[in-house]
């Protein structure tokens, strides 16, 4: 599965009361909620095949163009030919911002979309996910201001010939890295929208479109990744998951501090195997020498058969007609 995470429906009860107002008062509403499901294999091909002109799904060719996309997602492409790498001057920006906050800015890096007032900063939410599809909502750029511009009528851009673009530079970035396209694969709702209108202008299905081309349909797969947080947003609280046996990166804190121990052992076993050499080494005295001898293997007496373990004579107290005698201990049998 691709790394970068798209909803796959737009439900408005999710969002805000003064956001979905907002929408609608734009005429947007009704193309937010056309995303309804994508296929991952269909998105892949359309970003392999597409030229700005043209693309091919399996033995499935159409055109791509401002008007067709203005036809498929029903929004005018009246408007500014506005795209992100064109820049503006205006310091409009700063009724979207808290005001503690204007004096902080820094348009080359981005501002954290927690800066913006309500709602504002929920409307670059529903932007990220559906209409710029980075996957980073938490950073706001300059283009994200344009569009709010556009959205509370202080200017009008062409959301078709915005889409446009973003479709071609997607597709011309897949084609370049081909192997690791999972990382700048996007728009996988508008592309399964564009196609989706195609087919019906044909009088043909999606279900007969995945057949045709052998494509797995990713219907049920989607249902179960909403159902299990698949989908889950960034902002959300994400369970945190159990340490898993990975090797460790190459300069961590914890690799070097495994280090630090390793050699710290191997010093002390380095120690400890001189010392026991340097032991070995001395000449035994004669408390040693002693403690070998009654340490020796038992002698046996073939001739009286006596299998008794010599030992270290010591003296024992007898009480033998009130006198103490010195004698032997007694013999122990194995």
């Amino acid at each position: 599965m691709t790394n970068r995470v798209e909803p796959s429906v737009f439900d408005s009860s999710q969002y805000h009361e003064d956001c979905i107002e907002i929408l609608r008062e734009i005429q947007w509403l009704p193309f937010l909620e056309k995303f309804h499901g994508s296929n991952e294999e269909v998105t892949k091909q359309f970003a392999f095949t597409f030229n700005g002109e043209k693309a091919l799904i399996g033995n499935f060719s159409f055109r791509v163009s401002e008007d067709t996309i203005a036809q498929s997602i029903g929004i005018s492409p009246e408007g500014e030919k506005y795209f992100k790498t064109k820049q503006f001057k205006e310091k409009s920006w700063t009724q979207f911002m808290c005001r503690s906050r204007v004096s902080s800015l820094n348009w080359k890096k981005g501002v954290p979309r927690s800066w913006l007032i309500h709602p504002w900063d929920e409307m670059v939410y529903i932007l990220q996910k559906f209409i710029t599809c980075e996957g980073r909502y938490s950073i706001v750029y300059l283009y994200h201001i344009k569009l709010l511009l556009h959205l509370k009528k202080q200017c009008v851009i062409s959301l078709p010939y915005f889409l446009l673009q973003s479709l071609t530079k997607m597709s011309k970035t897949i084609q370049k890295q081909k192997g690791n396209e999972d990382k700048s694969l996007y728009h996988f709702g508008l592309i399964k929208i564009l196609v989706e209108h195609e087919l019906q202008r044909r009088g043909k299905t999606w279900k007969e479109f995945l057949a045709t081309n052998q494509i797995k349909d990713e219907e049920n797969r989607e249902e179960l990744h909403e159902n299990s947080g698949f989908m889950k947003d960034i902002d959300e609280e994400i369970p945190v998951s159990k340490p898993s046996k990975v090797p460790l990166p190459v300069g961590s804190i914890r690799t070097r501090n495994m280090k630090k121990e390793d050699a710290k052992r191997a010093e002390q076993d380095k120690i400890f195997t001189t010392y026991s050499r340097r032991t070995r080494s001395t000449p035994k005295t004669q408390l040693q020498e002693d403690q070998l001898e009654s340490n020796a293997p038992a002698q046996i007496d073939v001739e009286s058969g006596d299998h008794s373990l010599p030992g270290p004579e010591v003296d024992i107290e007898v009480e033998s007609n009130n006198k103490q005698e010195k004698c032997s201990p007694p013999p122990i049998k194995r």
